[in-house]
């Protein structure tokens, strides 16, 4: 299907994005590496910052399930651009999501909720931390929020309602 893909559309980032994400998690490094570089110089191609090429790669070590590497990259991401508040998004999200720091997650998804009030993903991720400390109607404020600005249908905020939903029913 790859194959299929690139014969059309040769420098996709996003087949080269799940290329990758196949390649870490069958264990190949040197395919992993191969497609990493190749999605690297893509985006860079495309305008893409340093910064934000960095945390796509640790997007897609999270995707992979190799949480050490993607925290690693996330927070170089970050280091490169400490005043954008994805750059804060992406670190928040495995901070909190994956119990690594919770307090250091919500502190960085805040201050990225004050430069990006609306941003459905931030908020998500703001919503999914209140979940975690307990706070559950808050938690539900906000990812009920999330829901009214997200774009299309999206399947994880619409699964952390649900599961706030039933952890206030018990």
């Amino acid at each position: 299907v790859y194959k299929l893909g690139l014969s059309q559309l040769p420098n996709n980032g996003p087949i080269i994005n799940y290329q990758a994400v196949c390649a870490l998690s069958r264990g190949d490094s040197e395919k992993a590496d191969e497609y990493l570089s190749k999605y690297r110089s893509i985006r860079a191609a495309q305008g893409w910052k340093e910064a934000r090429i960095t945390s796509s790669i640790g997007n897609i070590h999270l995707s992979a399930n190799l949480i050490d590497e993607a925290e690693d990259l996330l927070l170089q991401g970050l280091a490169l651009d400490p005043k954008n508040p994805s750059r804060m998004g992406d670190l928040a999200w495995i901070l909190i999501d994956k119990d690594i720091n919770l307090e250091e997650g919500m502190e960085l998804a805040e201050k990225a909720l004050k430069l990006v009030p609306d941003q459905p993903y931030i908020l998500d991720t703001w919503g999914w931390g209140l979940y975690k400390q307990g706070r559950y109607e808050a938690a539900l404020e906000a990812l009920h929020k999330a829901w009214e600005l997200r774009g299309p249908y999206d399947p994880d905020i619409m699964w952390h309602i649900q599961t706030v939903e039933e952890a206030m029913s018990n």
